[in-house]
């Protein structure tokens, strides 16, 4: 398969990353790059912390800790940034070992997700991965000991409803942290209308006892672990920073003999992704050099460069991520007819009051739900006149939510 043309002005990032994930020596041409870009270019896509261990090793003479450098300088910038992920991931693994302790006393069986299982089971040094919160998913059932637990070590959250159909998580938050809490009992809603909710039951049944901070937890098999790391990416419709495609590419580096293939089709139905989970590996193992394996090669996505090349230059023009659904919304309201519009426009404001209750919590009183519609309409409005007026960068940005949405529909077409 053909190289990723990767845009000139990302190239050097890139070329950084590639040799970070193989753990290589970098080319004498990175001693002269714009280091200001490179770390403006890598906090944006939340890999700063993740090459900072690289960095120190191959270029001590510019990052080592022990090195003098004027003070405003880029890497004394990424050396702080280092020493401020350390602090901050040395206060996140207590929190959780704190949760963990207390849901194993409570017999709260937890499955840890994405960064707190990656960072301390994946990574070198559990600060090299960039996180906000921390991702636990429990049974439904357990939602609320869950809860209570969380309150007794300081945690408050808003009310919980785990009936709402367009809800499957809540944040809780502690004062004085600077990461919140993430408690999920699954890992999809209704409230997305592309994605097809995970069958969580099986979820659960595909795990086995692991133990996570010297705590026991329930731990996701490799190939579920890759099929729910690509299922978020489709979450985000293609809109997540390069951090997420690290995560697959250090476990196509470290188990990629590992993955079966029949386990990975299984995982693929259990988490209704798709053809996705091939066509992901496959943009890694291009875009970082990572050789698959016989076995995976042997039952790709069969997917030609080009479909590969648009998906990664959906991540180099990374959205923000409040604007990701805003630019979908946007785009399906352009394409359409006036009437289409109006109906558009219409569902939009009358959605479903349990959706409503998440953005507007007083709508659970009833005399109260028109003030949420009048609330929603007025937001509407100013999205929908700003969509009638679009600047040249503005319209690339829509272009770019098409073409992520095509390769999503692409991905999950049936076979």
């Amino acid at each position: 398969m053909s190289a990723v043309n990767v845009p000139e002005k990302w190239q050097t990032l890139v070329d950084v990353l590639r040799c970070a994930v193989h753990n290589t020596a970098p080319s004498q041409t990175l001693l002269h790059t714009d280091w200001d870009t490179l770390l403006t270019q890598a906090r944006k896509h939340c890999v700063e912390n993740f090459l900072y261990p690289w960095l120190a090793r191959h270029i001590p003479e510019m990052f080592s800790m022990h090195v003098a450098t004027p003070p405003d300088s880029p890497c004394v910038a990424w050396r702080s940034l280092a020493l401020d992920h350390l602090k901050t991931s040395t206060l996140r693994s207590s929190a959780a070992t704190d949760i963990l302790r207390e849901f194993a006393q409570n017999n709260v069986e937890v499955i840890p997700l994405k960064g707190i299982w990656l960072s301390e089971t994946l990574y070198d040094e559990p600060s090299q991965r960039f996180m906000v919160d921390i991702d636990l998913l429990v049974r439904r059932s357990d939602v609320k000991r869950a809860q209570k637990l969380l309150n007794k070590l300081g945690y408050d959250s808003a009310q919980i409803d785990t009936d709402n159909q367009f809800a499957y998580d809540a944040k809780f938050s502690r004062a004085g942290d600077s990461f919140f809490i993430e408690l999920h009992w699954n890992v999809e809603s209704h409230i997305s209308d592309r994605l097809a909710i995970p069958d969580i039951e099986a979820i659960w049944r595909d795990t086995t006892p692991a133990s996570l901070l010297q705590h026991p937890v329930q731990a996701l098999s490799n190939e579920a672990l890759v099929t729910q790391l690509v299922q978020h990416i489709l979450h985000h419709q293609f809109a997540t920073p390069l951090r997420s495609y690290i995560d697959i590419a250090l476990l196509l580096r470290n188990r990629a003999d590992q993955l079966d293939p029949e386990k990975l089709a299984q995982a693929a139905s259990t988490w209704k992704t798709g053809r996705s989970v091939l066509f992901v590996l496959n943009m890694i193992s291009t875009l970082f050099e990572i050789p698959l394996p016989t076995k995976l090669m042997n039952c790709q996505f069969a997917a030609d460069a080009d479909f590969i090349q648009q998906a990664w230059q959906c991540v180099f023009n990374l959205p923000e991520m409040k604007s990701r659904v805003r630019e979908l919304n946007l785009l399906k309201y352009r394409e359409a007819t006036l009437t289409e519009r109006l109906k558009l426009i219409f569902k939009r404001i009358f959605v479903p009051r349990s959706y409503m209750m998440l953005r507007y919590p007083y709508a659970k009183y009833a005399v109260l739900l028109p003030v949420a519609w009048v609330q929603r309409t007025v937001t509407l409005g100013i999205e929908t006149g700003c969509a009638l007026f679009k600047t040249p960068a503005e319209n690339d940005a829509l272009s770019n939510a098409a073409i992520r949405r095509d390769i999503i529909v692409k991905l999950l077409e049936p076979h």
